[in-house]
């Protein structure tokens, strides 16, 4: 099951964007109507990890699109966030070493860490930014 949403400027300065955004998380399910079953305290790690990384693509990307797409399956669910921005040099961080990004890559390891998943950065300068969080199912008690 898959769940993609496109953002572009005026839907991100609408009052509903939050909504939508939470709306997405808490109630993207197995199969048509059906709720996803996941722990409170991991949809919000999930909704903080979201929150954080459409902050640093206004803040610093100059995107004038952003996708976000959720996907489960029975062993892994996945959420990528990407976008069309200058993106930029990422040489210097990685999962060991996060001394070369800033407090919001940081902290989006950190969360994602919390349930049991796994953060990938990758970035193009001149081509975007995504970013892709992994983590089996079983850790979101599905």
């Amino acid at each position: 099951v898959r769940f993609t949403q496109r953002f572009n400027n005026s839907t991100i300065g609408n009052d509903g964007f939050t909504r939508r955004i939470n709306y997405a998380i808490t109630t993207f399910g197995r199969g048509r109507n059906t709720p996803l079953s996941m722990r409170k305290n991991w949809k919000i790690v999930l909704f903080r990890i979201v929150q954080e990384g459409l902050h640093n693509i206004i803040k610093h990307s100059k995107a004038t699109s952003i996708v976000m797409a959720l996907s489960y399956e029975p062993a892994m669910f996945s959420l990528t966030i990407a976008d069309n921005g200058v993106g930029f040099d990422t040489s210097k961080i990685n999962s060991n070493n996060l001394n070369g990004c800033g407090l919001g890559i940081r902290n989006m390891h950190n969360r994602a860490k919390i349930i049991n998943g796994n953060f990938k950065l990758t970035s193009i300068m001149g081509a975007g930014t995504n970013i892709t969080l992994t983590t089996p199912t079983k850790t979101l008690n599905f």
